[in-house]
């Protein structure tokens, strides 16, 4: 294993989110170091450790490279959170089990009975290129929200987020594995009440049952390099969603991708778009 570069890239030198999240690494390598030397057996730990300042060295993009950063300062320097970072559901607070099963500080933190699940990466608009389309109903609600935003206005969010903007922090948050299911499906979404702050609303009776109204409040102690989820962003899933439901979009859409073989995806160039659009217009008219 090659031992990390004692500073960053010049570029990346004047940022001090960077900066202070990759010393936490440096100084995580240099203590694993010391306990290797002594004897103990945490190959897998540097390991996670290089990968990490690696990551920062070299991530594709900004954006990509400032998820990372976030989720090492979240650790608060503590090591084990900074190898393993423990993601929290939005929505339930939920603990990662898998962050759970390898970081006892954060067993420690959650308490002698913790809520738990398995958390994934929700995307508050989805990807939508050919190069990294999903087949299925991922798809189909994906092409659904894009379609109605591009009805409300939003006639460049395929641009803006295109590419590896798609991971950009604005249009990312954790989600346990259901609801971001409930999420994409756009049969869940998030009202804003407050400055970053909102509540959970859902088409799903069961699940309104259980956490209609619950509060969802994102923070961050670095706004700049560190944004919370976009309110832009939260408000028109929120719109696509209820628009969705309410005129039966969703399962209008959904008629289209499935039946109409001319029109396998939503391009990136809009191309498909214009005739999602027109086609949407007609029924919701």
């Amino acid at each position: 294993m090659t031992q990390l570069s004692s500073t960053l890239p010049p570029r990346l030198q004047n940022n001090s989110s960077y900066t202070s999240a990759y010393n936490q690494i440096l100084g995580l390598e240099n203590s694993l170091q010391t306990r290797i030397n002594a004897g103990e057996t945490l190959r897998s730990d540097m390991i996670a450790c290089r990968i990490l300042g690696n990551l920062i060295h070299f991530a594709p993009t900004d954006e990509a490279r400032s998820v990372v950063i976030r989720d090492i300062l979240s650790a608060g320097g503590d090591s084990e959170k900074m190898l393993d970072s423990g993601k929290r559901c939005v929505i339930t607070g939920d603990y990662d089990l898998a962050s759970l099963n390898k970081c006892p500080e954060l067993v420690e933190e959650a308490g002698p009975k913790p809520s738990w699940g398995v958390t994934e990466l929700c995307h508050i608009f989805s990807a939508l290129t050919s190069a990294n389309l999903e087949s299925g109903d991922k798809r189909i609600y994906a092409a659904t929200a894009y379609t109605i935003a591009e009805l409300f206005g939003y006639t460049t969010i395929q641009q803006d987020l295109n590419g590896e903007k798609i991971h950009r922090l604005e249009n990312v948050m954790t989600m346990r594995s259901d609801f971001h299911t409930l999420f994409d499906g756009l049969a869940l979404w998030l009202v804003e009440v407050g400055k970053d702050t909102y509540k959970v609303e859902t088409s799903n009776q069961v699940v309104n049952q259980s956490h209609g109204g619950r509060e969802v409040k994102f923070t961050t102690e670095n706004p700049e390099e560190l944004p919370v989820p976009s309110p832009e962003y939260l408000v028109l899933h929120t719109a696509c969603a209820k628009v969705a439901h309410l005129s039966g979009a969703a399962e209008y859409i959904e008629t289209i991708l499935r039946d109409a073989e001319e029109i396998p995806v939503l391009a990136a160039d809009g191309s498909s778009g214009e005739v999602l659009t027109h086609l949407l217009r007609h029924v919701v008219a």
